[in-house]
């Protein structure tokens, strides 16, 4: 997970606030009880967000290259917009549920947590044998390389022709 995801936060609005978030290239998921579970594109642009008072919001911040994985979404596809979470995976109404009922933000980022978790996908045999090509930097042979991604060999030097 550490690799996806390079932090967590929370800000909580003590009184109303306009709050004024620059561009800064970045891909966040967040969840307050006024945005409820929202996935944040990268920005271009600055962008005003007004909290209410008390107005306690969550997020996660993604590695760049990381967050499609997870998302699910093409992070082109998210430049300059904020998506809620549950029109992009259809069936997770009950995971913004559950964060409207936690008050705590350790608690929320466990289901932050456990959501990276499930939606990580193992590596697929051409993304390890990549992987293991660029640390060898590209001197391993096709049976070393068919050791560490374990794909059929004959796919594995399809792929490499």
């Amino acid at each position: 997970m550490a690799s996806s995801v390079e932090r967590f936060w929370q800000v909580t609005a003590e009184r109303e606030a306009v709050d004024l978030a620059p561009p800064d290239g970045c891909l966040d998921l967040i969840y307050s009880q006024s945005f409820g579970l929202t996935i944040i594109g990268a920005m271009t642009r600055a962008q005003r967000f007004t909290l209410a008072p008390g107005t306690i919001t969550t997020g996660m911040r993604f590695r760049p290259g990381r967050a499609a994985r997870i998302l699910g979404i093409r992070p082109a596809d998210l430049t300059d917009r904020n998506v809620c979470a549950v029109e992009v995976w259809g069936k997770r109404r009950e995971l913004q549920s559950r964060l409207a009922e936690i008050s705590g933000s350790e608690d929320r980022w466990i289901v932050f947590d456990e959501l990276v978790r499930e939606r990580l996908q193992p590596p697929t045999p051409v993304q390890q044998a990549i992987r293991a090509l660029t640390l060898s930097r590209g001197q391993m042979d096709v049976t070393a390389l068919g050791r560490v991604s374990r794909p059929e060999r004959a796919a594995l030097q399809a792929v490499l022709r």
